[in-house]
């Protein structure tokens, strides 16, 4: 049986609460280049690419923001909405893409073995175009490509880039001198997660979007960034001397006091450093585990 959709929003309600993510009452729209915006509301990022003939979004996130996106679309141009690009599978950016009546719904093929289990009518009926490793999508005015370096956050995690206008879009990478919530850390291969940000700091983008920062500087993708790549740094060989000193057995048992071996003390000032613990197993979980 699926959750009514009240009792699902308020369910996301409680967990924003809990996490204390900061308010966003004010709605924020910046020009990025000729007719590309980015969307801050809700605590959520949207891309927002105006073509020759319709719009390009991504992640509507979930049904009443889609309504609030939709009305400050319509602000900008009277082009319909064709093209829904979803960041990755996780229901908290793929909700709301009804409200865009007639869309395309664009995901990385691994997007449709998670949404057929879906039980909270958040994940859309069904994936019209889904792609592999590369998409291309020709709005006229832009090109929009379309990246897969592998699991993320996630395993259909897409890295959207705008060459011409030197653009990237991304979601649950990283976030402004803070460490993702320890909830939300359970999905992730760090090892992915790095080959992403990597492949997005080559491609020397003027802006970058992530999908819960309203800022587009690109200074925040290349710190988080070098956060993962000193995370790996610490954690690797501390990882394989462990396994190489107690094997596995010794390795399980040395898990919970892993990160009391590494120093990730220049980042003790960013937001969530408690939960480094945390991000240091996910680590050492991607390296030797797969994820």
């Amino acid at each position: 049986m699926s959750l009514p959709k009240v009792t699902l929003a308020l369910c996301l309600s409680i967990i924003t609460i809990f996490v204390s993510f900061p308010a966003s009452a004010q709605t924020n729209v910046k020009q990025l280049a000729d007719g590309v915006f980015h969307i801050w509301l809700d605590h959520y990022s949207s891309l927002v690419v105006i073509g020759e003939n319709s719009i390009l979004i991504n992640d509507p996130a979930n049904t009443e923001r889609a309504k609030k996106l939709k009305a400050e679309i319509q602000k900008l141009s009277h082009k319909p909405v064709q093209t829904i690009v979803l960041s990755h599978e996780h229901y908290d950016h793929v909700g709301g893409s009804e409200v865009f009546e007639d869309a395309e719904i664009v995901c990385h093929r691994n997007c449709e073995s998670v949404f057929q289990l879906d039980e909270s009518n958040m994940a859309p009926a069904k994936v019209d175009t889904n792609y592999s490793d590369f998409l291309e999508i020709d709005l006229g005015t832009a090109k929009v490509n379309l990246h897969h370096v592998g699991a993320a956050d996630g395993t259909a995690t897409t890295l959207i880039h705008l060459p011409e206008q030197g653009i990237v879009a991304s979601a649950d990478m990283y976030e402004p001198k803070e460490l993702t919530h320890e909830l939300f850390m359970d999905d992730v291969n760090y090892l992915g997660v790095r080959r992403l940000l990597q492949k997005a700091v080559d491609l020397n983008p003027k802006h970058a979007i992530n999908a819960h920062s309203p800022g587009t500087d690109p200074i925040d993708l290349i710190e988080g960034l070098k956060f993962v790549n000193d995370l790996y740094t610490q954690t690797k060989p501390v990882l394989y001397k462990t396994l190489q000193e107690g094997g596995f057995p010794g390795l399980m048992q040395a898990m919970p006091t892993l990160h009391k071996r590494i120093d990730m003390s220049k980042y003790q000032e960013w937001k969530n450093y408690e939960h480094l613990p945390t991000h240091v197993r996910r680590m050492a979980l991607s390296i030797f585990h797969g994820g």
